[in-house]
């Protein structure tokens, strides 16, 4: 899969969410959209938890939301992972898998931040942990007001253990539906995605015991959707599934729940699929922004 593929597939979501805006400006009050514009009073728009990619979103995947101006956060998850191998442990090559986030809003539409990721490879004697760290930037071209969706373009980068190493750009927009201020259902947001990433291909791996990496290629899109219902106390309950990437055994997906307070503690409990292993997994991050 070429390199202009994905770009296209990445261009063509972020086209997406400007026609789709550009189409209503002359029938909505709120006159045409305002590209790259601040922050109403309580506005947050689809800004999620870390995920296992890495920058803030739903499980596996980024989604449009940004920081704050001036807004700092750090955050964490951990999940276990149980790859399909060639092993003599006959698959059960089970490790620790764990994502750490440092970001700042630069303004409220521009979002930086480090990133580090860590497998934990020790419970077999000859094998080791191995980490990888980076950095990451997001950009706001649209808020979600009116009729006209949330939309965000971005990179990030992993550079470390050859496992780990990634170079990734992704497009993220979103949509929320109000419902009720006072029920059980407070609102629903879409999400809609994609991301085009370069990495080692798996003949040039020192280690490829594991199936996924192995039969992995060099680059490739991969695009993915999700939802979001928002409950009373600050609970959002979340569903994604994303397109397959090279070397994945299964249909990566996720569900669970996210806790954002708007005081800035945040708490995410899910189960999800890495394309790399047949069975579920548990996933659990935590995070503190500071504004």
């Amino acid at each position: 899969m070429h390199v202009s593929f994905g770009l296209g597939i990445l261009t063509f979501i972020v086209w997406l969410g400007l026609a789709f805006s550009a189409s209503f400006a002359q029938t909505t009050e709120s006159g045409p959209p305002q590209f790259f514009a601040n922050n109403d009073s309580g506005y947050s728009g689809g800004r999620g938890l870390i995920t296992a990619s890495g920058p803030t979103g739903m499980f596996l995947n980024p989604t449009s939301g940004t920081l704050a101006k001036g807004g700092i956060s750090a955050q964490v998850f951990g999940s276990i992972i149980k790859p399909l191998s060639d092993l003599p442990t006959g698959g059960q090559d089970q490790f620790g898998y764990y994502n750490g986030l440092l970001g700042y809003g630069v303004t409220d539409w521009f979002e930086v931040g480090g990133l580090i990721q860590v497998v934990d490879r020790s419970n077999n004697a000859d094998q080791q942990t191995v980490a990888a760290g980076g950095g990451y930037a997001r950009m706001r071209v649209l808020k979600d007001q009116g009729v006209f969706p949330e939309v965000s373009v971005g990179g990030m980068f992993f550079e470390g253990n050859e496992m780990l190493d990634r170079q990734t750009l992704f497009a993220a927009l979103s949509k929320r539906l109000n419902i009720s201020d006072t029920g059980f259902l407070r609102g629903f947001r879409l999400h809609l995605g994609g991301r085009y990433y370069w990495q080692k291909d798996g003949s040039e791996l020192g280690f490829k015991s594991w199936t996924a990496l192995a039969q992995r290629g060099g680059n490739a899109a991969v695009g993915y959707v999700g939802a979001e219902m928002e409950l009373p106390k600050h609970l959002f309950l979340i569903g994604e599934i994303q397109s397959r990437e090279t070397g994945d055994q299964q249909q990566p997906f996720s569900f669970g729940l996210q806790f954002r307070h708007p005081e800035g503690f945040g708490l995410s409990v899910a189960m999800l699929r890495p394309g790399l292993q047949e069975a579920m997994t548990a996933y659990i991050g935590i995070g503190i922004n500071f504004y």
